[in-house]
Formats: structure tokens, sequence, C-alpha cells
């Protein structure tokens, strides 16, 4: 017979616990561990889930004949007010296509739809708010041409809401550049596109012009996140700036002028009497009366 050989049993490695209890509760963790795993699992599995859904049916809602109804939309607004604006598609809601005509120039932009059953374009914010938009683009054309300083405001704080108004603010500073500016400005064929055939010229901008030192408080103490509604925002911080209480107007008319050499002089007594003067630019025929520069005292 041959000799067996005696093989000397292995010892079986014993896990060493650092304290009593401590592999129970370190299995109990990691069963925990594989539990929230799971649940992370599932819930981005679910999420993966709806959105391909939400995407085939959105491509399904958004058919072949929508992306080519939708192409045309945008084509026709791009032909209509040209290469300066942007276009964006935001919706469509049963048969109403919704886009967004946008400034390159400013933060102003305006609502336009496009009804499909009527074959029917319509403005929430009226057809001449984008004769608005393309005459501010227009003006701040002239100033930057003329080196004459302004700034623009909205009357929103959020990004993609869409703004009803816009402001502008100019500094007078150098007053030949500024006269040859709002002359300029003033030629445009926009301003009976804003005005209408009723001839009413109460659009949704603003435009007011401040001495030096008035335009650089307000440049100054407002910034991008303030909506600024019309110029009596503006009227505000300089009488927030003096500490002064104001009343339901802010300003006081004093003078009204034509649009000319002598559109920022000021004869009358009241033009020393208020710390600020400010200048409005009303263009169009208001109350009979063609483009004017309305200058108000304030405080």
């Amino acid at each position: 017979m041959e000799n067996e050989k005696n093989e000397t049993p292995k010892e079986e490695k014993k896990e060493v616990e650092l304290f009593p209890g401590a592999n129970e509760l370190f299995a109990e963790d990691n069963k925990k561990n594989a539990k929230k795993v799971k649940i992370v699992t599932l819930v981005l599995g679910i999420l993966f889930v709806v959105i391909g859904a939400l995407m085939i049916a959105s491509s399904i809602l958004f058919s072949k004949k929508d992306k080519k109804e939708n192409d045309k939309n945008i084509d026709y607004l791009v032909k209509t007010y040209g290469e300066n604006v942007t276009i964006s598609f935001l919706n469509k809601k049963k048969q109403t296509y919704l886009y967004k005509i946008c400034s390159k120039k400013t933060s102003f932009c305006v609502p336009a739809q496009y009804n499909e059953k009527k074959d029917k374009w319509s403005y929430p914010n009226k057809e001449n708010s984008v004769s608005v938009l393309l005459f501010i683009d227009y003006a701040v054309g002239i100033l930057d041409n003329n080196n004459v300083e302004y700034k623009t405001y909205i009357d929103t704080t959020i990004s993609h809401d869409i703004p009803n108004n816009i402001v502008l603010v100019i500094k007078k500073d150098n007053e030949g550049a500024l006269i040859n500016a709002i002359s300029n400005i003033n030629g445009s064929n926009l301003i009976d596109k804003i005005c209408g055939d009723d001839g009413n010229c109460n659009a949704n901008y603003h435009i007011t012009i401040f001495n030096k030192a008035d335009y650089e408080i307000i440049t100054s103490t407002l910034n991008g996140k303030t909506a600024i509604k019309s110029y009596a925002d503006l009227y505000e911080v300089l009488y927030n700036h003096d500490d002064t209480v104001y009343g339901s107007r802010l300003g006081k008319n004093i003078e009204r002028h034509n649009i000319g050499t002598n559109m920022f002089s000021c004869s009358d007594d009241d033009c020393n009497n208020h710390k600020h003067i400010a200048y409005r630019y009303v263009a169009g025929n208001h109350n009979h009366v063609d483009s004017t520069i309305i200058v108000e005292g304030i405080n």
C-alpha cells in the first residue's frame, strides 16, 4: 500500500470584529446603502422613461406639417421685420403658434402669435409694439453714431419674461451732438407706424434726457435686476437720492419745445427753482402738437 500523506487541514480565517456586534452593524449599513442605490437607479430609470416619452410625444404632436408651418412663420417674421431682430419660437397651443421678436441691440422683446385656423397674426402688446422695438433700435443706433451715452431698461427682472415697456435714458453732456441725434431720430418714418392711423402715439416706451450729474445718479443707482416701467421710476430715484418724499405727481411741466436747436433751452424762472431738470422726448402728434421736448422740474 502506498503511504497516505497526512495533510494538515487548513484553518478557516475568522473575521476580526472591531468591536462586539460590528459585523452585524456593517451588514445592516450595507443593506441600507444597497437599498438607496436601488431607489436612485429606479428613480433615474423612471425619469429616463418619462423624458423619452415626452420627446416622442412632442415629436408626434409637433408633426412634419407643424414644422413646415413653423418654418414658414419664422420666414414671414424675418422678411417682415428684417435681419436685425431675433425670432424665437416659444410654443404651440392648440392651433396657435407663439413667437418672440427680440432686438439685437437692447433687451426689448415683443410677442407675436399666429392662428393657423384663422390664418391670422396677432400681437398681445399691439402691433405697433414691433414698431416701437425697431424705433428704439434706430434711436440707439443714431445715439451711438453721435457718441451720446444712454441706457435702456425694461419692466421685468426675469430673463425669459417678455417685457411690456422699454425706457431709454439719455445723458445730456455734449449738447450739440445730442441736438443732432434727437433731430435725426425725430426724422424716422417709424414714428407714424407707432402712432397708427388713429394718431394715438401713447405706445409702451419712454425716452427721457437728464443732465450729466442726474444721469449718473440714476444709472449708478439702478442695476440689471431693477424693473423700470416708465420715466416716473427714474424721477423717483432722484427723489430718493435727495431723501425727499414725493407726491403722486413726480415732475412738473415747465415748458414744451419743438424739436430744433433750442429744444433744451428754458426761459421760465421755474427752471431755476428745481434741483433737477428732465427733458422728455415725446415723438409724434400728441394733442395736435408734433414731436416735442417737455421740460420738467423735479424736486
